[in-house]
């Protein structure tokens, strides 16, 4: 049966609305579709951003702060943001720098091999890649950084030993460690984070979270892991507790992972074995960029706070408070200092026999490991260390915060009335 004129005319309509949604659907694909489409739709985003702050601060640093390349698109990057927090300490030191009062910033980073950058190839880290960009942000500042990575350790190992892998005058600290920390460790980093937070410098601290072992692989391989199957959500706790920021490349990259594909990004042109290195367990080079885009666009939005918004009295006020009890129940840190490894415990040999003293870290790693190693049967060693233990002294002063509420809940409390007389 042949269609009516108006029949035909709104067909005609209804396949040159089809055609143009199709051809608005490959557009929005394709702006994924390679690393300079999406630096341009960055741009596009920043540039009128650009334009507004130049208003209210200096251009060139605002041109600055906006010039990094970023490898996810947008929508991908703030889901790689598992905590905001208020960031306040954040906050402070930018309103420091571009106020010019502080000349020296002072950068730190604690983990596990990933944070020293094993499967990269001798290419920067995500503490790296965020070192240089801050460089680049604040030309006139002097900017040092320490990785105090160790390969292979967990917070159980840094929460004590700390000392030799950070300065206490840190301004800006990263911790990584969900891959090593297994499932056992909520503790440990606890004492980790709170020995952190609590440095004279009142540091802003931020969690970099790498996916557990083998987390995102197909499901039907033995030792594939989901996307609940991490610690990194009893860390992230933590982060909501101490108001702390936390970045994930599981949240962000997960679908990618599992699936091959992201549905908020299906023509996006990258691949996990891309941000993965061969072992699927430390992020390549491109990972790390990756994890450094979440902590340079948290670093970008705080600018845009600092320099819409003054920094009040209240931000103030927190930035410097002190710490909340411990999450778990008189989990303070050790005050003392009882870790003794490389250098310093060999200074604790008192007698050896049998045992070379030699590097023990793997072929493949920058990094050193010195140690006491024997093959030899009945081989001996003797050391001598000092294992007294004292109280903390922030344990000893919340106990003391403690009896005083203590006494004045009973100071305040009137005593009950007297009973009646008995009845003659």
């Amino acid at each position: 049966m042949a269609l009516r004129p108006f029949n035909i005319f709104h067909y005609f309509i209804l396949v040159i609305l089809t055609l143009l949604n199709v051809a608005n659907s490959n557009r929005h694909d394709l702006y994924l579709a390679n690393s300079e489409s999406i630096d341009v739709l960055w741009k596009a985003r920043q540039s009128s951003t650009i334009q507004t702050v130049s208003k209210f601060s200096d251009a060139s640093t605002a041109n600055n702060f906006f010039s990094h390349n970023f490898t996810l698109p947008p929508t991908l990057v703030k889901r790689g943001i598992s905590h905001w927090g208020s960031h306040v300490r954040l906050k402070r030191i930018i309103v420091d720098l571009l106020r010019k009062k502080k000349r020296h910033l002072k950068l730190g980073a604690l983990g596990g091999s990933i944070t020293c950058g094993l499967g990269t190839n001798g290419s920067l880290t995500f503490f790296g890649v965020y070192a240089e960009w801050l460089s680049q942000v604040f030309p006139d500042v002097k900017i040092t950084h320490r990785n105090g990575c160790l390969g292979g350790t967990n917070t159980g190992f840094m929460s004590i030993c700390y000392r030799n892998h950070v300065d206490s005058d840190v301004d800006i600290l990263m911790l990584e460690y969900v891959l090593n920390d297994g499932n056992e460790n909520e503790f440990n980093y606890e004492k980790l984070l709170r020995v952190g937070l609590d440095f004279p410098s009142k540091p802003f601290v931020i969690l970099v979270q790498v996916p557990s072992h083998r987390l995102g692989i197909d499901p039907l391989e033995v030792d594939s892991r989901s996307f609940g199957e991490t610690v990194e959500d009893r860390y992230n706790i933590l982060a909501q507790y101490y108001d702390v920021t936390s970045v994930s490349l599981r949240n962000a990259l997960y679908q990618l992972a599992r699936f091959g594909i992201d549905t908020v990004a299906p023509m996006l042109n990258l691949r996990w074995n891309q941000v993965m290195s061969e072992d699927a367990i430390h992020p390549s080079a491109r990972g790390h960029r990756v994890m450094a885009d979440f902590i340079i666009h948290v670093t970008q939005q705080t600018y845009l706070e600092a320099i819409m918004t003054p920094f009040g009295s209240d931000e103030s006020d927190a930035a410097a408070a002190d710490l909340p009890p411990p999450f778990y129940r008189d989990n303070y840190p050790s005050e003392g200092d009882k870790c003794r490894y490389a250098v310093e415990f060999k200074q604790t040999v008192r007698n050896v026999s049998g045992w070379d003293w030699l590097n023990d870290a793997r072929p493949d790693s920058s990094s050193r490991k010195w140690g006491y190693v024997s093959t030899v049967p009945g081989s001996f060693l003797e050391f001598s260390i000092d294992t007294n233990v004292s109280l903390s002294r922030r344990r000893e002063r919340a106990e003391i915060i403690k009896a005083e509420k203590i006494k004045r809940f009973q100071q305040n409390v009137s005593p009950p009335p007297s009973p009646p007389p008995s009845p003659p």
